[in-house]
């Protein structure tokens, strides 16, 4: 017979008589590299000509009952021929023994039918094994075959495999005696257990849907420290979670999934309302993170208690409370033992620390909370300007990195439409109104002494353009540098749709619909929409906020939200224009700007942004 109709994959396979391998020189030396072991004569393969016709990829016959799969340069499989193991089972589960004496696999994957006492016997005997995955199940990786292949545990089994250095058993199913065995090693009782759940990990479970009474009682096979992650739409089963852990007394977490920062609002207005959500193992996922919920709630509180001025004002004003917040909130101090104090969102509320990503973070999240939309983004930056040896030509060396906020803002009332570039780090302080990073147009931060550009590694890059000319050889310039972080056109492309859609929704939107395929890995209409993209980019970037209209709103809140009086009025807004117009001199001297082609360029001096006299003046 035939025993190769035809072979899909370049992989080995080779008939060995029984006594090849017990001969020294013979096969034993395959032993040891066996880690699977079942009983397979056929498989039924797919046409690749016709999806109605099948053949059959026969691996094994009854003269021919062991055949070995070489999948690498290391691993063996052995199939071995259903029809003579039921008149040769003596014989095979003899062989099944030996290969388990003598494995070096830490896993072993045995057929449901050669399950038996002698079979687990043999590999309790040999220490190197840790795991045995006993029919198909959730741990297996065979292939589909016409025969059923599950095992169920019986105890008789289990108490040969418990108490030995076996860690994990893998089965579709356990007898009903040991059902309720609170043992890790039978995995069944670990994996399986819940219904309706996806398993992403050994420590890690999701419930997908509400969850029920007999899942709930379920939770006694958790081990301690397993995490249950709970969706937005279940956000009510956290209560009856967290108490059936602390009943069980489970060491373990309960976690909502908000993952959206759109999903903020809606959750809190749930959990601040019920202080059953209180719990120590409740906690959220939420900017990659996981919080406690108690850190959750109390600096939301804080936050929304922040942003309570800002009723009735325009987009702009409303964006420059925010930041007046944000640059006032406090001095910048380092946490040298703990950064994630200096820069996590809550803990900053907490402490006397914050850093460029702190303030970054706070206004991002209070833009958000007053119907502003921002991204985050990192920068090169000089530490600073006296450690240059030239401080009008910025080149890339010792740079550190720097976290900065890109506003889309819009505000008819003031003549505002665009995305701008805001950086309440270089403008905090707890004395002065400083607005020299306020709103940046992209070409505007270049003259900053504090900017380096990095566009072969950042998409931000491309929204500090002047042409469509420039977009493009950017493009290409991202895409041909040896470090550069795209794979492609696409990478490009879809980089750029996720920040407009932070920044953007409605024109995301838009794209999405006219380019149905938009986020797939085989776009097909790459130049069509980066022409719409770099248009709307255009159409967007390059028109600067003036001084005087800095200082116009600047005015209005002082008057209409800080209600200064006459005499405080005149004199803050005239220290203000004096401070902004002498550090505006020195951050944005006249400098120079590396092209393209690596060489530095002269830029125009916008040093004079804020030499404006203020209304009162004027009016003299």
């Amino acid at each position: 017979m035939e025993r190769f109709l035809f072979q899909l994959y370049p992989q080995i396979y080779e008939s060995v008589s029984y006594e090849e391998f017990f001969d020294p020189v013979g096969k034993k030396y395959v032993i040891d590299r066996i880690n699977a072991i079942f009983l397979m004569d056929k498989e039924a393969v797919k046409s690749d000509y016709s999806s109605e016709v099948f053949f059959y990829d026969i691996y094994t016959d009854y003269e021919h009952p062991y055949v070995l799969k070489n999948v690498d340069d290391i691993v063996y499989q052995l199939m071995i021929c259903p029809e003579y193991f039921k008149k040769n089972s003596k014989e095979v589960k003899n062989l099944v023994g030996y290969i388990l004496k003598n494995t070096l696999f830490s896993q072993i994957n045995l057929d449901a039918s050669i399950v038996c006492e002698e079979v687990l016997k043999s590999a309790v005997e040999n220490f190197k094994i840790k795991i045995l995955s006993l029919g198909e199940n959730s741990a297996t990786n065979f292939f589909k075959r016409d025969h059923t292949n599950e095992y169920s545990l019986t105890k008789k089994d289990y108490d040969i495999l418990a108490n030995t250095h076996i860690e994990k058993v893998y089965t579709a199913l356990v007898d009903e005696e040991i059902k309720d065995v609170i043992n890790p090693i039978i995995a069944h009782n670990v994996t399986n257990k819940f219904l309706n759940h996806s398993n992403y990990g050994h420590d890690i479970i999701s419930l997908g849907k509400k969850i029920t009474d007999s899942q709930l009682e379920d939770l006694r096979y958790l081990n301690d420290g397993d995490e249950i992650f709970v969706q937005l739409s279940n956000i009510l089963d956290l209560i009856r979670i967290s108490g059936r852990l602390i009943e069980l007394k489970k060491k373990s977490k309960v976690i909502l999934n908000v993952k959206e920062v759109e999903n903020k609002e809606k959750v809190f207005q749930v959990v601040s309302k019920n202080t059953n959500y209180l719990q120590d193992n409740i906690f959220v996922y939420l900017y990659d993170k996981v919080i406690p919920m108690y850190d959750f709630v109390s600096g939301e509180r804080i936050l929304y208690d922040m942003t309570l001025g800002v009723e009735g004002l325009s987009p702009f004003l409303r964006y420059m409370y925010v930041y007046n917040l944000t640059k006032h909130y406090k001095k910048y101090l380092e946490n040298e033992e703990d950064h994630s104090e200096a820069r996590d969102l809550y803990k900053i509320l907490n402490n006397q620390y914050i850093v460029c990503l702190g303030y970054t973070n706070l206004l991002e999240d209070l833009s958000f909370k007053v119907g502003i939309r921002t991204a985050s983004y990192t920068v090169g930056v000089e530490p600073s300007r006296k450690e240059l040896k030239n401080p009008d030509a910025i080149t890339s060396n010792d740079m550190s990195l720097h976290a900065r906020t890109i506003v889309h803002l819009q505000d008819s009332s003031y003549g505002i439409d665009g995305f701008f570039v805001s950086d309440p780090t270089w403008d905090s302080s707890k004395w002065g109104d400083y607005y020299n990073h306020f709103l940046l147009t992209p070409l505007e931060e270049t003259y900053s002494c504090q900017y380096n550009q990095l566009f072969s590694n950042h998409i931000e890059e491309l929204l500090n353009i002047t042409s469509m000319d420039e977009f493009f050889r950017k493009i290409k310039f991202m895409l041909g540098k040896k470090d550069s972080s795209f794979t492609g056109m696409n990478s490009v492309i879809l980089k750029l749709v996720c920040l407009i859609h932070s920044l953007d929704p409605s024109f995301y939107f838009y794209l999405q619909k006219k380019y149905p395929d938009l986020e797939e890995d085989n776009f097909s209409s790459q130049e069509d929409i980066l022409y719409e993209i770099g248009e709307y980019l255009l159409s967007k970037v390059n028109h600067p906020v003036s001084g005087e209209t800095i200082v116009k709103g600047a005015v209005s809140l002082y008057q209409g939200v800080y209600h200064y009086s006459p005499v405080r009025l005149r004199l803050s807004v005239s220290k203000m224009i004096y401070d902004n117009q002498r550090r505006q001199k020195c951050y944005f001297p006249k400098r120079y700007k590396m092209d393209l082609n690596g060489d530095f360029v002269l830029d125009e001096d916008i040093s004079e942004k804020f030499s404006i006299l203020p209304d009162t003046k004027r009016k003299r």
